[in-house]
């Protein structure tokens, strides 16, 4: 009797370990990335993009007048804007998105207010102020203020926020990697080009019926020569000197120049299409048409 007690108690005290050793699954109600409150066993992207978002509007917050835009863009609100952003539901994928064969690195879907956020270029080398521009963008593409590939009002909003910082030139020079972009994309034509060589090979690149125009470009892509041979060793330089009629410095490492839509530059640069990538020149058409020269990439 007393061999069978001692086995009863220690079959219970087996049973007991079991129990306790066993894994307890735990039916959770985790938040979404989603609204304000991101639980921190979230998505840390999606959380970013809104947080991001958020920065947006305290800056928004601070400005007296609490609407922004243009007759021509459209208005929307802070309130809005900061409503939108608080009902938002951010997914991410690993997979390249795309709107009309352009790939694009988010696309929102204003009846579900959702955003689906692409990690490609988000996870690894875009930065900060690319970031912003993005999340501005498709919170404006929730409110049916903005259609994709076009970032007009992001654009308004981005200055009125004063993340672009006017410079008072019309005329200057870049140098290095964009400059090199420039003379390698840009569109130009046989008769603008021509070389001179004494001391070094020059490559210059002149935009021709530009006269009645203000915006003005030309290039020069220098060779170093050694008894009239070019030396590989040494690297091309290059440099570009742009005239227009006013730049703003971005905090995105960019200078943002303003074209002339009547001018030989513009319409080499569109070609009659709403937007163009180079890589460390993008540029965005609209009421005003801009082009963004990229120095930190």
């Amino acid at each position: 009797m007393q061999t069978v007690k001692l086995i009863i108690y220690w079959l219970g005290f087996l049973l007991i370990l079991i129990s306790c050793s066993r894994p307890e699954r735990l039916e959770t109600n985790a938040p979404k990335a989603q609204g304000w409150d991101v639980g921190g066993g979230g998505n840390a992207f999606a959380a970013e993009f809104l947080d991001i978002g958020r920065t947006v509007v305290r800056r928004w917050n601070g400005l007296p007048d609490k609407a922004m835009g243009h007759e021509v863009y459209g208005w929307v609100s802070l309130k809005s804007f900061e409503q939108a952003l608080k009902t938002a539901e951010v997914k991410t994928t690993e997979e390249e998105l795309k709107i009309e064969g352009n790939t694009v690195d988010a696309v929102n879907f204003p009846d579900k207010q959702l955003i689906v956020l692409s990690l490609k270029r988000w996870a690894k080398n875009m930065g900060f102020p690319e970031k912003r521009r993005l999340v501005i963008h498709e919170i404006l593409g929730l409110l049916g203020k903005e259609k994709s590939l076009h970032y007009e009002l992001t654009s308004w909003i981005t200055g009125e926020l004063d993340f672009y910082r006017e410079l008072p030139i019309y005329y200057f020079m870049i140098q290095g990697k964009p400059a090199q972009t420039l003379v390698e994309k840009f569109p130009w034509l046989p008769e603008e080009i021509s070389i001179r060589e004494k001391y070094s090979r020059e490559t210059v690149y002149r935009l021709s019926k530009s006269e009645k125009s203000r915006d003005k470009l030309s290039c020069v892509k220098e060779e170093t020569l050694s008894s009239g041979k070019l030396v590989p060793e040494f690297a091309p330089r290059y440099r570009c000197y742009i005239e227009c009629f006013y730049a703003v410095m971005s905090d995105d490492s960019s200078i943002k120049i303003s074209l002339d839509q009547s001018g030989e530059l513009y319409q080499r640069f569109f070609k009659g299409k709403r937007s163009f990538d180079y890589g460390l020149l993008r540029g965005e058409d609209g009421p005003e048409a801009m082009i963004s020269v990229y120095f930190d990439r």
